[in-house]
This record gives structure tokens, C-alpha cells and sequence, in this order.
């Protein structure tokens, strides 16, 4: 049986920029440089864990990574940084169903730590220290929460039905 719905990473990419466009002030319109390049490049640095320069290598027909930086060190600023980390939460949970239960969920939580090579006193404030690992002391943490939400299946007008 073939599926009704069929979900494709052109979709999620779309939905994706598109949320974050709406909560993230960030705006780029310049002749080799666009918003959606920027969310591309910074979706697959994070998905890939690679870094800005790693991937403008890598993808083809997008700005050159100095000019990404730019962009980024324009709009959010180091002392800022917490303030697009809220943005992004906020718009991390306008995508949570109206159907999740907001109580009593089961949640997986992980953390890895990146390690961290800069030398400025300014961006060494947003790291943690720990063991000496990869030639370094200092690291971004990553974590990742993961709602473990076992739902109903979908009625044909896509709404969600509750399970049982």
C-alpha cells in the first residue's frame, strides 16, 4: 500500500525556513546573498555538525563564507546571543501539535560537547570547559531533547485522531 502522505526533505527544508523567517530577525538581500542561503547553510553546518566555512565549500552556487559570517556577525551579536537562542525556542515550539499533551511526556535528553578552537575572550564566555579532549579544553555544548509522543493516526482530512 502506497501512503497518503509523504513526507520529503524539500518539505521539511521549506517548512523549516519558513518558520524560522517568522521568528528569526535575520534579512540578507544582496546580490550573491540571500536569507533562505543562509538558513540552507546554517541548516546543513547544524545537521552535519560541519562548520560555515566547511559547508559553503561544499555546496554549490551559494555565497562565499566570509560573506555568510558577515551576515550572521551583523545580526546576532556575541554579547546578544541568548536572545536568537529564544527566538528559535519560540519558534522550535509554534511547531509542537495543538493535539500533544502538554503534561506528563516522556522526553529523551542529550548532550555532546563540540570541541572549541577560538581564542576570544568574548566567544569563550558561550563555552564550557571540561577534559582535554581533541587538543582542547573548551567546547559548545549541544543538547537535544527528544518528545517520545506516541500518537494517533491521522483521519483523511489530516487532522490527528487520538490512539486507542
Amino acid at each position: 500500500m502506497i501512503p497518503q502522505y509523504e513526507l520529503k526533505a524539500e518539505d521539511i527544508r521549506h517548512y523549516t525556513i519558513e518558520t524560522m523567517k517568522e521568528h528569526i530577525q535575520m534579512e540578507a538581500h544582496g546580490y550573491s546573498c540571500t536569507t533562505d542561503m543562509i538558513f540552507d547553510v546554517l541548516f546543513k553546518a547544524s545537521a552535519e555538525c560541519s562548520s560555515v566555512e566547511a559547508t559553503c565549500a561544499d555546496l554549490k552556487a551559494v555565497a562565499d563564507s566570509n560573506t555568510i559570517r558577515a551576515y550572521l556577525n551583523q545580526a546576532i551579536e556575541i554579547q546578544k546571543l541568548r536572545e536568537p537562542e529564544q527566538q528559535i525556542n519560540v519558534a522550535l515550539a509554534s511547531c509542537i501539535p495543538q493535539a500533544m499533551q502538554r503534561a506528563g511526556i516522556e522526553i529523551a535528553i542529550d548532550f555532546h560537547d563540540e570541541p572549541f578552537y577560538g581564542k576570544g575572550e568574548a566567544t569563550r564566555k558561550v563555552t564550557v570547559r571540561g577534559q582535554a579532549k581533541k587538543g582542547t579544553t573548551h567546547f559548545v555544548r549541544i543538547a537535544t531533547a527528544y518528545v517520545i509522543w506516541r500518537a494517533g493516526a491521522l483521519d483523511p482530512g489530516g487532522a490527528l485522531r487520538p490512539a486507542g
